[in-house]
């Protein structure tokens, strides 16, 4: 979680009437990206449901 050096950033966005809450926090000296992160967590997923079917 973060910590009061790093705090977290709250984003709140409404879609067709849902609320959706993100929390999201960063590690201090980090070197990805949210888009090379979500990227990667994408590429893991299909990896996944490929072994699956």
């Amino acid at each position: 979680m973060a910590d009061q050096n790093n705090p977290a950033m709250i984003t709140e966005t409404k879609i067709n009437g849902v609320t959706f809450v993100v929390q999201s926090s960063f590690k201090e000296g980090g070197t990805e990206t949210a888009v090379s992160k979500m990227a990667q967590v994408l590429k893991n997923e299909l990896r996944g449901k490929e072994s699956c079917s």
